[in-house]
């Protein structure tokens, strides 16, 4: 992955964080969000995974932003789709047309990967 992924991701954190402090005080939920995993790609996709489990709609959005980004550039393997998916559903609890066109276009960009074919 290019060096301008990661500087994408960094800033997609940093509105993440951002938006949770001041979202009913869960700020401190994203902070604690890397925790030990045996599947690096899980720990990258975590905070925006548990963003999708409050019913703050741009949060959430940000989140499914996020996992297009990862999608489009390759960054997501078998594990992490199955991951994102699981967050898309929990992503249903917000009441939001602009959160479920978000929803429906991260599930567009997830379907368009070539290696999703090959996986499933």
């Amino acid at each position: 992955m290019a060096d301008g992924f990661f500087e994408m991701l960094a800033s997609d954190l940093r509105l993440l964080a951002d938006e949770a402090k001041r979202a009913e005080g869960i700020g401190y939920h994203l902070v604690s969000m890397f925790s030990s995993s045996d599947h690096p790609n899980i720990e990258l996709l975590r905070p925006f995974i548990n963003a999708c489990q409050f019913k703050n709609g741009r949060l959430v959005s940000l989140a499914l932003s996020s996992f297009q980004k990862f999608a489009a550039n390759k960054g997501v393997n078998a594990i992490g789709r199955g991951e994102i998916i699981s967050a898309l559903s929990l992503s249903e609890k917000v009441k939001d047309e602009t959160t479920a066109l978000r929803a429906l276009q991260t599930v567009l960009t997830l379907m368009q990967d070539p290696t999703y074919c090959d996986d499933e």
